[in-house]
């Protein structure tokens, strides 16, 4: 046997033994095997008496024999069992001892184990070499002498013992408790059969992907396995010699970023633990690459971080949602008067300016409230059946006007665009949003594109990947909204964060940083998607995906929506609104336009009327969020007793605003605060006109 690759039972060596308990001293007499793990005999041979005969000779207390009487027998107990040696009659029917051991060698697990035959004939050459190619390591012949029996199986016995305290001192070297020098004196006493096991530790220890040397009093570096080197970049391969490169501090464990020998930095942690080397104190060092910790630690802030900051966000989102509420009912009241001044007031009138840009300022306190809105997704879209080719093609001109005469304005519509269902006006908004995002960023002038095409995304496509892990949209075809300028663009740090509520890159005062939170609150809220595209001084494209919608008829502006003429009534309409100045504000319009106005400041108090009174009501006109009642609940108990009573509902900042299963009932509406005279008188003359086609 080759002592070199085989353990002392003829199994290679192997760096698969499991991890047990501390190495035990090999020289110490304190390390027995365990009595009750015997070493097991597997003895053969189809004739009883024979059998008797030879377990009589081999029996003893310290071994285990086990017996076959057959060469099947035999390899049932293989597949069971290890054994230190097996005894195998060559001559056994069905199955001969020879074929036996063929079948024995086949197996990984007892390919190596002795096998010694027994025959009662002296083998011609060819048996003999056929049993040793088939891994017999000796023969015995009949009449059996049993000292050379027992001999010889106490030879195999022990060699198994010695090979399996190998073995458990391997698994035990994996823990590295145990310095080189140490392992080392231990092997130089030791037979051949444990020199296999240094080279099996050996092979241990520099295949490992953890770096370790041994480091001497002075700092050099006496032994390296391949990983250390490697770690320190050297392209040389050589370690043995040379200082070692990190602080000798015993007993802790360093993080530190190496400068390699190759001018790459790679992030390590060393450790190093007092050992002996060549009978002098020496130091055993571990050096592992933490590049993987490293990176998941990063990403683990990096989490943390976004976590942070979705919370902060969602709490200004909640802000910004009830500030807007408050907000919405002051501008209804103060632009509604404002509206209604001025539409009395002769053109003459010095004041008459003055009330205009009051008015105007009220328009922008109503679109920043708006945009807050947009951006905790709070707002109520009225999505509609459009084409985006008439939605830009209705802007270009006041776009035009927006942007100054130095830009280039160019609009590439798709002739062959599907339609989409959105809300036009917060369509315009978004529109609106991203070119002025792209002016600012030209300065000095350049080109704006607006275009619109169709794109077929897929599992693979980065589209169908928001950087919001709220949104879920699925593969399809989608109607896509490109807006691209030539500016100066954005870094990537910068590109990261603008769609974050109130981060703007603009002088203080010139923006809100609300514009394109905005935009992205319209979108994940419309089930589409936003990508950017951005490189500095070369220009930002923003690309926006919105599901293609069925349908033929698409959405077109309607001058009428504005145009406050036409909106006279004769209906009894019920009022309710706990606001005392936007509930006279709405009383004066709708009295002024004809109506009979029934008014309430609350849920329960309209309850009382309309229970009380006989007449027909015509329109429930009421706010949503109110106290006491809110309108959804009064509409649901009025809506039984008057089926055919309209109902518009009207809210400065609402979710669900339609109780459950009313969005789909004919005549239910809503009206967003703040709005206009003309647009309130529009509306309720609307839902009033539909209610007779459908009577």
């Amino acid at each position: 046997m080759d002592g070199d690759s085989l353990g002392m039972n003829g199994k290679p060596m192997d760096d698969t033994a499991e991890k047990e308990g501390p190495l035990p001293e090999l020289d110490s007499p304190a390390a027995p095997i365990a009595k009750e793990e015997k070493v097991k005999v597997l003895l053969v041979d189809d004739l009883p008496h024979k059998l008797t005969a030879l377990s009589s000779i081999i029996e003893n207390d310290s071994l285990t024999l086990v017996t076959a009487t057959s060469g099947f027998d035999a390899l049932r107990h293989l597949l069971r069992d290890d054994f230190a040696v097996i005894l195998l009659d060559v001559q056994m029917p069905g199955l001969d001892g020879f074929e036996t051991a063929a079948l024995i060698r086949q197996r990984k697990r007892s390919e190596h184990t002795p096998i010694i035959f027994i025959t009662a004939n002296l083998p011609n050459d060819g048996n003999l070499s056929k049993g040793y190619q088939l891994g017999a390591v000796d023969y015995i012949y009949a009449p059996v002498v049993p000292e050379i029996l027992k001999a010889k199986v106490a030879v195999f016995v022990e060699l198994f013992r010695i090979n399996r305290k190998v073995r458990q001192q391997t698994r035990a070297l994996r823990t590295y408790t145990l310095d080189l020098e140490l392992v080392n004196r231990q092997l130089e006493h030791r037979t051949r059969e444990l020199q296999s096991s240094k080279e099996s530790f050996r092979n241990i220890v520099e295949k490992n992907q953890e770096g370790i040397a041994v480091v001497d009093a002075g700092g050099t570096i006496r032994f390296a396995n391949p990983a250390f080197v490697h770690m320190l970049g050297d392209p040389s391969g050589g370690a043995m010699g040379r200082p070692f490169p990190f602080p000798m501090e015993v007993g802790v464990i360093q993080e530190i970023d190496h400068l390699g020998l190759d001018d790459k930095t790679l992030p390590i942690e060393v450790s190093l633990a007092e050992t002996q080397w060549e009978g002098g104190t020496a130091y055993l060092a571990s050096v592992r690459d933490i590049s993987q910790r490293r990176g998941a630690e990063n990403a683990l802030k990096d989490s943390e971080e976004k976590l942070r900051q979705a919370q902060k966000l969602e709490s200004i989102g909640r802000l910004a949602g009830g500030v807007a509420h408050d907000f919405n009912n002051l501008l209804t009241a103060i632009n509604g008067y404002t509206d209604m001044v001025l539409a009395s007031m002769e053109d003459e009138n010095p004041l008459k300016g003055y009330l205009h840009e009051v008015r105007r300022s009220g328009e922008r306190a109503a679109e920043l409230t708006h945009q807050l809105l947009a951006y905790s997704r709070k707002q109520v879209l009225v999505p509609k059946l459009l084409n985006l080719n008439i939605v830009v093609d209705n802007m270009t001109n006041m776009l035009r006007r927006l942007i100054g005469d130095n830009i280039e304005l160019l609009a590439v519509p798709d002739t062959n665009l599907g339609l989409v269902k959105a809300d036009p006006g917060q369509l315009e908004q978004v529109i609106m949003n991203l070119v002025v995002n792209a002016k600012d960023a030209m300065p000095d002038g350049g080109r704006i594109s607006v275009e619109t095409g169709m794109e077929v995304l897929d599992i693979d496509s980065l589209a169908l990947h928001p950087i919001d892990k709220e949104i879920s949209i699925n593969p399809g075809t989608y109607v896509v909204l490109t807006v691209s300028d030539t500016g100066t663009g954005m870094d990537e740090e910068t590109r990261g964060r603008i769609f974050e509520p109130f981060f703007t890159t603009k002088e203080v005062g010139r923006g809100t940083g609300l514009g394109l939170s905005m935009v992205y609150g319209f979108v994940k809220q419309s089930g589409g998607n936003i990508t950017v595209a951005s490189i500095p001084n070369q220009g930002t494209t923003f690309r926006i995906y919105l599901p293609m919608a069925i349908g033929s008829t698409a959405w077109k502006p309607n001058d009428g929506e504005r145009n406050p003429k036409g909106a006279e009534g004769f209906e009894n309409i019920l009022l309710v609104e706990d606001e005392t100045t936007v509930r006279k504000f709405l009383l004066s319009v709708l009295q002024h336009v004809g109506y009979n106005v029934i008014e309430a400041s609350d849920g329960k108090q309209a309850m009382e009327i309309a229970e009380a009174r006989e007449g027909t009501i015509h329109l429930l006109l009421t706010d949503v969020m109110m106290a006491n009642m809110g309108g959804r609940e009064l509409a649901s108990k009025l809506s039984e007793c008057r089926p055919e009573m309209k109902v518009l509902f009207m809210s400065g900042y609402t979710e669900d605003c339609y109780p459950k299963g009313w969005e789909a009932r004919n005549g239910v509406e809503f009206l967003q605060k703040p709005f206009s005279p003309g647009v309130l008188a529009q509306k309720v003359r609307a839902v009033l006109d539909s209610a007779r086609a459908v009577a």
